[in-house]
């Protein structure tokens, strides 16, 4: 089939453009960026431009379907937050076109952190303790308790729109600044929640019309911003408590496609707390394909053969592996230079690493792509994790 995955500069779609040409899919490569993985990668048939959903919604679905006329394209992918909005518009879509994801009004929800939260408690899944009971314009640190806290906005992926406190004096001034900085109004306020102690973990899911086709977990090591959000480095590992939480919340929602649940868990204490959920590909899908859970390949063999083919696709996976994103581990090593971290620096240098992310030496060209476009990002506004109006609100 002729394949056209969206979003192409980042490395989920690269391991989405490798799994589709594995089963010999024709793949089309599209973005608003000319710089990125797949665009610069041998394996795709051709690339396109589109408008960025940030810009103009409308300007996005037209280009989307200019260039699945232009190409002839029976199959859609989207790789990240434009998830979404092809949902919103699917009855824009050629009704010959696959699109393989769930209805707009669940993935709506779905990127809503609060209304997520409020839903994990109400089926039994644990979340940190959570405090909403505060106006914007009225906030009394008094009411809050004296000890670190989280500031999210409701809408956000990886770090953005994620702030911490370490007391109440600073808590107060952190949530007047997002409410001021993101033009905040009370219906939509930010969710404030415990710091809860415990590393990140992901339980990666793919359902088909709400039932489990393929599942597969993964704990954190090391992140790309020292203070939490996109892994560097992380490990595939089994984890039955967090793994029955996050099928038990998708199985409630009869989910249908790709999501990755996040959750942090203590250890020492046995304890597992529901995040957020990317009811998308994630970046970390590398590792789950390395450790032998191809989550794409078996999403295009649901859709095009059924779900009875792609469950005989599914093979019990391998635990261990250490996947490494380089691009985000240079990112995270400078943080801890700039930081004075010298002795953790040296000590990750030497931490294993059995696959990249983002490096295949039989297409290095794809590597380079993504250097370009970070390099891009970075001379425009300064930084290698820039909020660009309207990823966070």
């Amino acid at each position: 089939m002729r394949v056209l995955v969206t979003y192409g500069w980042c490395r989920s779609s690269y391991v989405a453009l490798r799994s589709l040409n594995s089963v010999g899919a024709e793949v089309h490569i599209a973005d608003s960026s000319k710089y990125g993985m797949c665009q610069w990668s041998k394996y795709k048939n051709s690339k396109s431009i589109y408008t960025s959903h940030l810009v103009s919604e409308e300007d996005f679905i037209s280009d989307i379907i200019r260039i699945i006329n232009e190409k002839k394209i029976e199959f859609l992918l989207p790789s990240h937050d434009e998830t979404t909005i092809l949902a919103k518009y699917r009855n824009r879509i050629p009704d010959n076109v696959i699109l393989p994801i769930d209805e707009f009004d669940k993935l709506d929800d779905a990127n809503d952190k609060y209304i997520m939260a409020k839903y994990c408690s109400k089926i039994g899944v644990p979340i940190p303790e959570t405090f909403e009971d505060y106006k914007i314009n009225n906030i009394n640190p008094n009411n809050f308790p004296d000890s670190p806290l989280v500031i999210k906005t409701r809408i956000g992926n990886s770090s953005k729109g994620v702030f911490y406190s370490k007391n109440r004096l600073d808590f107060k001034a952190k949530i007047e600044k997002v409410i001021s900085d993101y033009k905040i109004d009370e219906e939509n306020k930010p969710i404030v929640q415990e710091l809860v102690e415990g590393s990140g973990w992901g339980v990666s899911c793919l359902y088909w019309h709400g039932k489990l086709i393929q599942s597969f977990t993964h704990k954190r090591l090391e992140e790309k911003v020292l203070t939490g959000g996109t892994s560097s480095l992380r490990i595939s590992k089994s984890n039955r408590q967090l793994e029955s939480y996050a099928h038990k919340l998708l199985n409630n929602l009869s989910w249908h496609g790709l999501a990755m649940v996040e959750f942090k868990f203590n250890e020492k204490e046995n304890k597992g707390w529901f995040i957020e959920i990317n009811p998308r590909l994630w970046g970390s899908i590398a590792l789950a394909k390395a450790s032998g859970a191809d989550f794409v390949k078996s999403l295009y063999i649901a859709a095009t053969l059924g779900e009875e083919e792609a469950l005989k696709n599914v093979k019990p996976w391998k635990e261990g592996v250490v996947a490494r994103w380089f691009v985000g581990d240079m990112i995270r090593k400078l943080q801890l230079l700039k930081s004075l971290r010298i002795r953790e620096f040296f000590r990750e240098l030497y931490s294993k690493t059995d696959i990249y992310d983002d490096i295949r030496k039989d297409d290095l060209a794809a590597t380079f792509g993504q250097f370009l476009y970070y390099f891009t990002k970075f001379l425009k506004y300064r930084s290698t994790n820039p909020t660009i109006e309207g990823m966070v609100k």
